[in-house]
């Protein structure tokens, strides 16, 4: 029982790193579809930010699941921590394919 919680933990911080490579991810791409002007980001609160100080805006994009990285090892109770987990892991890769979907628009128009 005590390896079985041990490999989803592990599973979980994989997970982790997932979300902090495709926030990444979503920070740069569209970084450069806004520098390029294919896009404009959505969220009204990170459009701010963005147009604030690039800087912050990769800042705001990376705090969260690098936080989270860092102190996910230490929670105790892990269960609903580990369902926002797997919502975020979704949420991230439907913007990625998002993502995806424009830069073909984008390529397909070059």
């Amino acid at each position: 029982m005590v390896d079985e919680a041990r490999i989803s933990k592990e599973k979980m911080k994989n997970m982790l790193v997932w979300i902090f490579v495709l926030c990444l991810f979503d920070a740069v791409v569209t970084d450069f579809g806004i520098q390029a002007g294919y896009i404009r980001e959505l969220n009204p609160l990170m459009k701010e930010v963005y147009h604030w100080n690039r800087s912050f805006f990769y800042g705001c994009k990376l705090f969260l699941p690098l936080l989270l990285l860092w102190i996910y090892p230490q929670l105790k109770r892990r269960k609903v921590v580990n369902g926002g987990i797997l919502l975020c892991l979704v949420a991230y890769a439907a913007v990625t394919v998002y993502h995806f979907f424009w830069m073909l628009l984008v390529m397909k128009g070059s």
